[in-house]
């Protein structure tokens, strides 16, 4: 194939064919911005990036109500690197030990998460990814691709304080037993997806069960490691199955601090996946 460009037309040219392409001139292309103003340079590992942003980009908000909220967080502090995102009824964080002792932190707006993990994936999984960012723009530079996105404006929530240090109750389960049973207890679950969870510790049992007027009914079972007190609680069913992609263990701890509060899910052994989900009123 044969590419040639005569007065702002391109020729395409092949044995078997002849193509004109209209165009226009390369000058009215923008040039691609820089992150002006006081920057900060960073590098991070191409890996623990990319796999932080996917465990927890889906718990922001895609609400422009409050630009924080639909937002990722990174952070880096203790030479530990953080990533967050809330939507206001659950909470996802993933931390990873770090080797640089350069602090920051950057919201990425999560309209630019795919483009971002679309970059991050044309990268080795061993490679770097240089970060340049300022007050309001950053850039992310892999040996491939350049690409800069506007950062959120805004305070992030003060997530660390919502996330209970202890427990009254546990129960220890296999990952795929408890994705297992959500996806039978959605197909019964109501409007508002309501799921009631209840551990009898007595009598060993963790159990989901849904119902639906419409539908029917459905409680299952969960063979699991219970410790602590018994409670029965309701949870929104989708918001629980919804971090099962960013559980990379074969098994799962969710834990309870009593009736109303949020429920903590972790992975066994830990990996620095934390999942925390609000109670629904009864």
């Amino acid at each position: 194939v044969t590419l040639k460009l005569e007065k702002e037309n391109l020729h395409v040219v092949s044995e078997s064919t002849n193509s004109v392409i209209k165009s226009i001139d390369h000058s009215d292309f923008p040039s691609m911005p820089d992150v002006g103003g006081d920057t900060q340079d960073t590098e991070l590992s191409h890996k623990q990036l990319r796999d932080g942003i996917e465990s927890v980009s889906f718990c922001a908000s895609r609400s422009n109500v409050k630009p924080e909220l639909s937002s990722v967080l990174v952070t880096q502090s203790n030479n530990t690197l953080a990533f967050a995102a809330t939507d206001g009824y659950r909470l996802a964080e993933k931390t990873f030990v770090s080797d640089s002792s350069e602090d920051f932190d950057v919201l990425l707006p999560v309209t630019s998460i795919t483009t971002i993990l679309k970059v991050l994936s044309t990268a080795a999984e061993d490679e770097t990814v240089a970060m340049t960012f300022s007050d309001n723009q950053i850039a992310i530079t892999t040996p491939n691709l350049f690409i800069t996105t506007r950062l959120t404006m805004g305070n992030f929530p003060d997530y660390k304080q919502l996330i209970p240090d202890d427990k009254e109750t546990s129960a220890v389960m296999l990952t795929q037993d408890l994705s297992a049973v959500l996806k039978r207890i959605g197909i019964f679950s109501d409007d508002f997806n309501e799921v009631m969870v209840v551990i009898d510790v007595a009598k060993k049992i963790f159990e989901l069960s849904a119902s639906n007027q419409s539908v029917g009914q459905n409680q299952s079972k969960v063979p699991a490691a219970i410790e602590g007190e018994s409670l029965d609680m309701k949870f929104n069913h989708q918001y629980i199955a919804d971090c099962i992609p960013s559980i990379a263990t074969d098994s799962v701890e969710l834990s309870f601090n009593g009736p109303g509060k949020p429920m903590k899910i972790t992975t066994v052994p830990k990996t620095g996946f934390t999942y925390i989900v609000m109670a629904l009123n009864k």
